[in-house]
């Protein structure tokens, strides 16, 4: 962008609408692209400001060219200044609007994972309580078919179907064996 004057004038007028007079004010384009290049939004976003035919006519970054108005990785956030018909464009690259919602989403999602493992295991080690029961009824089921009548079954403080099975399976272990010492006493005193 070359170095030129950019004008800005306006007529007054009375109410009734007669002209008084031409109010005007110069700015270098030097000076407007200094001030556009102080007054950054964010560190690596930048303002362009574009006459009322879209030519680039003032920039806050020295390598800005119309192709920043169409670039895929920035968002490009326009607003037409009403008076002068001027537009003010301000560039900014997506990763440092979004960086941090990034990393936020990023830092969820592996808390979701941890809280999924940590339920995980927790789910393991509930089921796994609740069947160990089951499990000893059935090893102890086993004993029983194999003749060994002796084996210790526990009775349950569990009040769930689980322990009334427990002890009704404690109960048919006991009498179980009653009935063979019975058996065996009998058969004793027999010989």
């Amino acid at each position: 962008v070359s170095a030129f004057l950019l004008n800005r004038s306006s007529d007054l007028r009375f109410k009734d609408g007669r002209c008084i007079g031409v109010i005007s004010t110069d700015i270098s384009q030097r000076r407007l692209s200094q001030i556009l290049t102080q007054e950054q939004p964010s560190r690596n976003s930048y303002y362009v400001m574009l006459g009322k035919t879209g030519k680039i006519i003032a920039v806050g970054k020295d390598d800005a060219s119309n192709a920043d108005l169409e670039r895929e990785d920035c968002l490009v956030l326009r607003k037409q200044l009403e008076e002068s018909g001027w537009t003010l464009v301000i560039i900014c690259p997506k990763n440092e609007i979004f960086g941090n919602y990034n990393k936020m989403l990023y830092l969820v999602i592996v808390i979701i994972a941890l809280g999924l493992i940590l339920m995980l295991g927790f789910c393991y080690y509930m089921i796994h309580q609740a069947i160990a029961p089951i499990r000893q009824l059935s090893e102890q089921a086993n004993d029983i078919a194999e003749g060994v009548f002796d084996g210790h079954v526990s009775q349950s403080p569990r009040i769930d179907e689980i322990g009334q099975l427990q002890n009704s399976f404690y109960t048919m272990q006991q009498s179980i064996a009653g009935y063979v010492a019975d058996l065996q006493k009998v058969q004793e005193e027999t010989r």
